[in-house]
């Protein structure tokens, strides 16, 4: 079964996007960016292709979503969320570097696989992707990136 336009709007409809709520520089992570992303690819701002490789990508020089081949997976689902992360930036128009963008794409997916699957262990170090995994990882922990911030009470 190919992902489509509908699989995207699934994980973009995903009740635990709410948690989620942090910023790399002037890049805004949290559900109402993502909701934004979804309204944008409804009305046709992105083009949705279905891909056959093994990642989705995202193209901004012409709005296309490219989707990975095969289910809708727990990996392909932190994969869509990556690239919905690039089409925010994308809509936002933030003057950005690449770092930067890769940088909350990343946090991005890897907290949402924390939402998605807590019990999900650290790579081995050794590989570089394992590596970057893994401190991606530990700064989801240490900064609680999926989870609420309490709220302060004012007296």
């Amino acid at each position: 079964m190919a992902i489509g336009k509908e699989d995207i709007l699934e994980v973009l409809n995903n009740p635990l996007l709410h948690q989620i709520k942090f910023s790399v520089d002037l890049i805004k992570i949290n559900s109402d960016e993502y909701d934004m992303v979804a309204d944008y690819i409804e009305s046709g701002g992105v083009t949705i292709k279905q891909g056959t490789g093994k990642v989705a990508h995202y193209y901004p020089e012409i709005d296309t979503f490219e989707t990975r081949a095969g289910d809708l997976t727990l990996d392909a689902r932190t994969n869509i969320l990556h690239e919905c992360t690039h089409i925010a930036s994308d809509i936002n128009e933030y003057k950005i570097t690449r770092l930067e963008d890769e940088t909350a794409a990343h946090l991005a997916q890897i907290t949402f696989l924390m939402l998605l699957a807590p019990d999900t262990d650290k790579p081995p170090l050794g590989r570089p992707l394992n590596n970057m995994m893994r401190v991606g990882m530990d700064l989801v922990e240490k900064y609680n990136l999926g989870k609420p911030a309490e709220k302060e009470i004012h007296k």
